[in-house]
């Protein structure tokens, strides 16, 4: 770990206790409006490593001893000598009144050994002892009904005042987020079905301002399932357009709902992209450019080059066109270096999958699959190589059971079965016109899973093979499946055009009618066969939808969003603070009602510190929003009706008020019992899945 990712860790670690500080100090100020003695403030939990309690100082360990000796003291200074000789039983009150006469406070601040949470300890209360209680009248248990509700539920509505005051903070400082435009747009999502395209200033989603992107993706999971949402959107040459779309689960983001588009992106690269290990540079597209290149002209068309948001919006849409135009051919990028040289490199543009994670087809025919990158740990890296066609894989399980031609699905299915059997692959592969063999590769890369199932892979990064048409799957409801094409067959012509790529036949079948009969001739090991293709309108529409990705690293675009007006930032921080908590609870609903967004989305506390140096990493604004992030969403966690936490005890006083007497010991004890085991079980399970997510 280098000194900025310490640095960010520790600033995150700070940040963290400050959320948790903040939460139990609305409790502890509440308790002392309350009228309440509070014996302990502490952050983490365990045994104390310092305390300090006025007039005593700052302790190593617990300063509980020595106040009660110093009060004894004072009590015995002030007895006859015969009263000292018969020594009485002091209750706490006694001890309490001889500590102030001292000076003594009657609050220790601890700082426990394990800083993942804190609490504050009243007379009279304990979270693991539900029959605790004290005659004292300044306990806990004396109180009013009201009184409690207002402690119990003092720290979270800190919590939630702390999130909006994090918020208003930021939007005064100035956020550097990613603007709200448009910079890709998925095949067959919501966003291409409604008409957007890249470029695209989103304006308003459902009659709320769209900031920046990173609201546009809250705005966008916290939409109905079953309303479509309107969008208002600015396109690069000045109109607004107002258009309808239902957003959809997408799987591979949790099965939160998405409308298929991406941040924008300049059309620069990083300057940090030269720092770059060679194995991260693999990738031809990467290969392209060099630490602060700028895309100047395309295929000779020169794009828009000065900084102002409208140009930046006219030269992505410029840029898109050109990249959706080519039809997979060969782009000619002209770029401009950081002295103000140019030169001229060919991007060749790559298929991207549609929307919902599913494969790219032709009328239901599938590519083979080829590696295109294998990653630095990988068993399979030095044997594997970049572009190697993969004809057979099968799982060394004792069995005679393979795949030819596997499409990518049969790939990881086959992966998926070796990793459950504990065991290894093989693989054929076509090398420059060569068979390579590959045996008994071993599965030694962790793959995180939506399921939270520990599964390993190879650590490879698999695409399409489109040089050569050559069928490796069939959709069994399909054009192609109607028409009697097989796996293993090679297409040679369609609509009477000799095709040599799956580029061709894809221009070639997207000039096709839907329900016409489209001449496909193929060879297969019994000879040529001459078949009639009749497409569906929905195949039609899916690949005149299907879209092309360049892959090129290029930097994030952000704009600052902030605003001098203090009340304005208290708006936008309410109205964030107030998304961030309708989120968790429409995220919850979800999870466990509606079971549409997977449990693997959860995070503990290390999945949080890992999430969090990354976003530090990005400058203070970042780590202002993620702490924000943080203290709203512990404010929910918090009020859950969830015994042992702050709403599970919140639940119980009102069950109090209604019956108008506690609830029984033994009810306290056993619902105690069951919270404090759901704590510690979705502790462990957040934790596994943590875990997984970072080996």
């Amino acid at each position: 770990m280098d000194f900025g990712s310490l640095l960010n860790l520790l600033l995150l670690i700070f940040g963290f206790g400050f959320v948790i500080f903040w939460h139990e100090l609305g409790h502890f100020l509440a308790a002392k409006w309350a009228g309440v003695k509070v014996e302990q403030f502490a952050i983490g939990f365990g045994h104390a490593l310092l305390c300090w309690r006025k007039g005593i100082g700052l302790r190593v360990g617990t300063t509980r001893p020595e106040y009660e000796r110093r009060a004894r003291e004072q009590l015995a200074s002030r007895q006859s000598p015969a009263d000292a000789a018969r020594p009485a039983a002091l209750d706490e009150q006694q001890l309490d009144r001889a500590a102030r006469e001292l000076g003594l406070g009657e609050t220790e601040y601890r700082l426990n050994w394990l800083p993942l949470g804190g609490y504050v300890k009243m007379l009279g209360q304990d979270d693991l002892n539900p029959n605790a209680s004290s005659p004292d009248p300044r306990a806990y248990n004396n109180q009013p009904v009201g009184r409690r509700m207002v402690i119990v539920s003092a720290g979270v509505l800190m919590n939630v005042a702390l999130a909006a005051i994090l918020f208003v903070v930021l939007f005064l400082h100035g956020f550097r987020a990613p603007a709200p435009v448009v910079g890709y747009v998925t095949a067959g999502s919501p966003a291409q079905r409604a008409g957007l395209e890249t470029g695209d200033r989103i304006l308003r989603f459902n009659g709320e301002v769209m900031h920046d992107f990173t609201k546009l993706r809250l705005a966008t999971a916290l939409s109905h399932p079953a309303e479509p949402s309107s969008i208002r959107v600015r396109k690069p040459d000045g109109r607004e357009i107002d258009l309808t779309l239902l957003p959809l689960p997408e799987a591979t983001e949790g099965g939160f709902l998405q409308i298929g588009v991406g941040p924008p992106v300049l059309l620069e690269a990083p300057e940090e992209l030269d720092t770059l290990p060679e194995s991260e540079r693999e990738l031809p597209s990467m290969r392209l450019l060099r630490g602060g290149d700028r895309i100047v002209a395309v295929n000779g068309l020169r794009l828009p080059q000065d900084d102002s948001e409208e140009a930046r919006d006219r030269a992505a849409a410029e840029f898109d066109r050109a990249l959706q135009a080519s039809g997979g051919q060969p782009l000619e990028l002209t770029l401009r270096d950081r002295s103000g040289a140019t030169r001229v490199v060919h991007l060749r543009p790559m298929i991207e999958p549609p929307f919902g994670n599913r494969a790219v087809t032709f009328a239901g025919m599938y590519p083979r699959v080829v590696i295109e990158h294998i990653q630095p740990q990988s068993s399979a890296r030095g044997k594997l190589m970049p572009g190697d066609v993969v004809l057979r894989v099968s799982a060394d399980t004792g069995t005679a059971d393979f795949v030819d031609h596997p499409t990518r699905q049969q790939f990881m299915q086959t992966v998926n079965a070796a990793s459950a059997a504990g065991t290894t692959i093989s693989l054929d592969v076509l090398r420059e016109g060569q068979t390579v063999s590959l045996r008994q590769l071993p599965l030694n890369v962790r793959i995180p899973s939506l399921g939270g199932i520990d599964r390993r892979g190879l650590g490879v990064m698999l695409s399409d093979e489109l040089k050569e048409p050559f069928i490796a799957g069939i959709d069994p409801d399909s054009a192609a499946a109607r028409a009697g094409l097989k796996p293993g067959m090679q297409v040679l012509s369609v609509g009477g055009k000799a095709v040599s790529s799956w580029l061709d036949v894809l221009a070639a079948l997207r000039a096709a009618e839907p329900g016409q009969p489209v001449e496909l001739r193929a060879a297969s090991p019994a000879g040529e066969q001459v078949l009639a293709l009749k497409l569906s309108p929905q195949e039609v529409d899916i690949l005149a939808g299907l879209r092309f990705t360049h892959g090129l690293p290029l930097k994030e675009r952000t704009w600052l969003r902030r605003t001098t007006n203090p009340f304005t930032a208290v708006a936008w921080g309410a109205g964030e603070t107030r998304d961030l908590i309708v989120q968790f609870y429409v995220t919850l609903k979800r999870m466990i009602v509606q079971r549409s967004v997977s449990v693997s989305q959860m995070s503990g506390p290390l999945g949080i510190l890992h999430s969090g140096t990354l976003i530090a990493s990005r400058g203070t604004d970042w780590l202002l929003w993620y702490l924000a992030v943080i203290s709203a969403n512990l404010a929910v966690v918090n009020f859950l009706p969830i015994p042992i936490v702050d709403g599970g005890l919140f639940v119980f006083l009102v069950v109090e008020k209604l019956l108008g007497r506690p609830v029984s010991p033994k009810v306290m004890t056993a619902t105690q019992l069951v919270g404090f085991a759901l704590i510690i079980s979705l502790f462990l399970f957040v934790t596994y899945n943590d875990i997984l997510r970072l080996m």
